[in-house]
């Protein structure tokens, strides 16, 4: 017994045991939830979260790398729940994260509930652009709000060729403007990049 705690200590200490077992608890969940209730492309995930006493940082409300990391988990639930992960991995693709905007209205203190809604934005020829936004329970107030680039990436495989899949003739909506100015400054950013190899 004494090792098994131990075994357990160490686990605890070198890893985040916590993220593994909520990333296990929430692909099942995910899973589970686009098989029973799908939502259709374009709808809107709701995912819901406690801001717990392991979120909060020195000045008592949730750190701000913890948004992040809660948009990961809601942002699966929304792929999976609208078939598009399913999709692209069946067409031989893969989909991950490239960029991400995060912009902080208001902080969540501990024992606020609040919602993340998932929703795509639009998308071009190597990415879906999506919105998540944290929204306090008790108010709806916006306190956050992510923009997310999530890149298909793999065997010829384009946002419009797995969305074809999904929905045939769906064509991307236009850019919001603060998504047209942020796709601007990715490219930007990358070009200076390139230049200062």
């Amino acid at each position: 017994m004494e090792i098994f705690v131990t075994l357990l200590l160490i686990l605890w200490i070198l890893f985040d045991v916590n993220y593994f077992i909520y990333a296990f608890l929430t692909t099942v969940y995910g899973f589970i939830k686009g098989l029973i209730s799908p939502i259709k492309l374009m709808d809107e995930s709701v995912t819901y979260g406690l801001c717990m006493t392991n979120d909060m940082d020195f000045q008592w409300h949730m750190n701000n790398s913890k948004y992040l990391r809660n948009c990961d988990f809601a942002r699966f639930i929304h792929a999976t729940e609208s078939n598009i992960y399913q999709t692209a991995r069946w067409l031989g693709a893969s989909m991950y994260m490239s960029g991400s905007n995060i912009r902080y209205r208001r902080s969540l203190q501990f024992l606020d509930v609040y919602r993340i809604h998932t929703k795509i934005l639009c998308w071009d020829e190597k990415a879906i652009y999506l919105e998540q936004s944290f929204l306090r329970q008790k108010d709806s107030f916006v306190c956050a709000v992510c923009m997310v680039k999530m890149v298909v990436a793999g065997s010829d495989c384009s946002p419009q060729k797995v969305i074809d899949v999904m929905q045939p003739g769906t064509k991307s909506p236009k850019p919001l403007p603060e998504v047209s100015k942020w796709i601007d400054s990715i490219a930007l950013s990358s070009e200076r990049l390139r230049k200062s190899l």
